[in-house]
């Protein structure tokens, strides 16, 4: 059976952290939850199949003495979706697309125009988001399938800017 386990650690300094074990109120029998994102408003997103066992959605929940409540799907233009980046749910970037294996490309919570110079036919995925929201960064691959990426095909990581957060990142 499919399952998976999230943990954490407190960050002591710069380069020390403590690791403090499982999260707990996440962990389902059966499904997978993985890719996870905590604000600092303590809403901890994470992706999950949870709903068929096939299809990753994100969640968020309240984080709080190390587990997590009140759980619930993101409603959000989600196809498959996964890797959630969020600056204080206001925004949320995610990777998406039509099948687990094609074609993946960076989603926006709120829609419009702001990834048009960033999806392509190739897979983008993975974003974070800075926090004054006008650097993403992602991963990319020159391959149009999950399968060229475990066949070999290299990611590289990209930094793409914009100078208003109205604006599409360049």
């Amino acid at each position: 059976p499919k399952a998976t386990t999230i943990f954490y650690a407190k960050k002591i300094d710069a380069n020390t952290f403590q690791f403090l074990g499982e999260v707990g109120g996440i962990k389902e029998a059966g499904y997978y939850s993985l890719a996870p994102e905590i604000d600092s408003n303590s809403n901890f997103y994470f992706s999950s199949d949870r709903i068929d066992g096939k299809t990753s959605k994100i969640y968020r929940g309240v984080f709080k003495d190390g587990k997590i409540s009140d759980v619930a799907m993101i409603p959000v233009n989600q196809k498959r979706a996964w890797d959630p980046a969020t600056f204080n749910g206001s925004a949320m970037y995610y990777t998406e697309s039509e099948t687990l294996f094609d074609n993946w490309n960076i989603g926006f919570s709120s829609g419009g125009n702001v990834l048009q110079n960033i999806n392509t036919d190739n897979m983008e995925y993975a974003p974070s988001i800075a926090q004054n929201q006008l650097e993403i960064f992602f991963s990319k691959a020159d391959t149009k399938s999950a399968f060229g990426i475990l066949s070999g095909i290299k990611s590289k990581i990209y930094m793409a800017t914009r100078e208003k957060t109205s604006e599409p990142f360049g």
